[in-house]
């Protein structure tokens, strides 16, 4: 299974379903709600929904998708906000989980979501975003079947702060070098110069023993070390890095080579400063360099101690970049679009 964040029309995604914010008698709406049934086929989906008549706030429905690229549509009904105190936020939950539930049984196996109830039914983005996120990512974790999800996002304006915003583009500003030049310090354990370190404990032949050690060890061997260390089970490390059990498993076979972005999920998981960072990056034939924005990035989250992969995403979606993309299952995915976009209702 795979969790996306996109910017992209939803009516035009070659998905097996889109979901819908419909209103509870389905008829057409304003907003994506208008655009779909005018992409569909107005006639055919209007007799459609008029047959299923009605659906109940937090529930969902499906039709066929007609004219769009989709097989399917999904419906379903948000909660009209109203001060977050009238279950909106379990009501909307609702939504995600109906909608998945449904997209399973229709034996879908790609789905793409718009930002519920977050237009003209007044949700504060932020916080359906949040909602939308926590949403798949526990549905994806808790089961096995085989599903893409993309979320729709087209305005990220809200998912970071001013002050943050401005805070990054300093550090990115401050630390970007040109290509060409090395960077100054994200290398892997292998590349620096040891001697030093060494030459200050002439007499240590355990510390040299225990360096030497770790610069032999496979990625799998350190990465299952930090672990040991931090008295940490592996379904604590691979649930919070959005890493399937069966890739986990594969990446404990010291003969595995993780993707950079697998191995940087891992560190976040850890909760790894800078230095152990570059050293299970290292072990993996990868560096964060500073003549890319990207990894500019996620090097600023780490040495701010900011460890939350949602976090960490909206900074990486709010500067334009590829986010860490929640990988459940040990696939690739397809052509299909790396980016989901979140539609405002």
């Amino acid at each position: 299974m795979e969790f996306h964040l996109i910017n992209a029309d939803i009516t035009t995604l070659n998905v097996d379903a889109i979901v819908n914010a419909a209103n509870n008698d389905l008829l057409p709406g304003g907003g994506v709600c208008g655009i779909i049934y005018s992409k569909a086929g107005y006639d055919e989906l209007y007799k459609s929904c008029l047959k299923i008549g009605h659906c109940n706030t937090g529930e969902s429905v499906i039709t066929p998708g007609f004219n769009l690229p989709s097989k399917y549509i999904i419906h379903t009904v948000g909660p009209v906000y109203r001060d977050g105190n009238h279950n909106e936020s379990k009501l909307l939950e609702s939504c995600y989980l109906n909608s998945l539930d449904l997209a399973k049984q229709n034996d879908i196996h790609s789905i793409a979501f718009p930002l519920i109830s977050s237009g003209i039914y007044g949700y504060p983005k932020k916080e359906a975003y949040e909602i939308a996120y926590k949403a798949i990512s526990n549905y994806l974790t808790k089961d096995d079947y085989d599903l893409k999800v993309y979320l729709c996002i087209l305005d990220n304006s809200f998912l970071i702060s001013i002050e943050e915003r401005s805070k990054l583009k300093e550090y990115i500003s401050s630390n970007l070098i040109g290509v060409g030049h090395r960077d100054r310090c994200f290398f892997s354990i292998k590349e620096r110069n040891l001697a030093p370190r060494l030459a200050a404990f002439p007499t240590n032949e355990s510390f040299k023993k225990e360096i030497q050690d770790n610069l032999e060890k496979s990625f799998s061997d350190y990465l299952l070390k930090l672990i040991d260390e931090r008295n940490l089970k592996d379904s604590d490390v691979y649930k919070k890095a959005g890493i399937d059990r069966k890739l986990f498993s594969k990446i404990r076979r010291t003969d595995y080579q993780p993707s950079k972005d697998t191995a940087l999920k891992l560190c976040i998981a850890l909760n790894l400063n800078t230095d152990d960072t570059k050293d299970l990056l290292g072990k993996a034939g990868y560096a964060l360099s500073q003549s890319i924005e990207r990894d500019l990035i996620i090097q600023y989250c780490i040495t701010n101690k900011i460890f939350d992969l949602m976090k960490i995403n909206n900074y990486l979606f709010s500067f334009n970049q590829k986010t860490l993309d929640w990988l459940f299952v040990a696939f690739k995915a397809t052509f299909l679009h790396r980016i989901i976009y979140i539609v405002s209702t």
